[in-house]
C-alpha cells in the first residue's frame, strides 16, 4: 500500500515542480525530508538532505524544495489515513527524469 500511496504522491508532486536546467546526464536526485499533518499539510518546513556539490545544480535542488511548497497541502485518500505513522514523515526523491517523464 505504501507504493501506492508513494505514487500518487509523486504524481501531486509533478503537477506542481517547474525546473528548466541543464541537470541532463548528472546523477543527482534532490532529496527531501518532509513531515505532514493528518490532513495532508506540512508541518514545518520541507529540508533538503542531500545538497549538491555543484552549484550548477542549485536550482534543481531548490525546485524540488519549491514543489513541496507549492503542493501543500496534499490530497491524501481517505483510505490512508489508518496508515498515518507510515507516511507522516518521509523522504522524497525527486529524479529528473521520472518527474520529466
Amino acid at each position: 500500500m505504501s507504493a501506492q500511496l508513494n505514487g500518487l504522491l509523486i504524481e501531486q508532486y509533478k503537477r506542481c515542480w517547474t525546473y528548466i536546467g541543464t541537470a541532463q546526464g548528472r546523477e543527482y536526485q534532490p532529496q527531501v525530508s518532509v513531515s505532514y499533518s493528518q490532513s495532508g499539510g506540512l508541518v514545518g518546513r520541507p529540508v533538503l538532505r542531500n545538497p549538491p556539490s555543484d552549484p550548477a545544480l542549485r536550482s534543481l535542488a531548490d525546485s524540488a524544495l519549491r514543489a513541496v511548497q507549492r503542493c501543500n497541502p496534499l490530497q491524501i485518500p481517505a483510505q490512508y489515513m489508518p496508515y498515518y505513522n507510515e507516511w507522516k514523515d518521509l523522504l522524497l526523491r525527486f529524479d529528473p527524469v521520472e518527474m520529466m517523464g
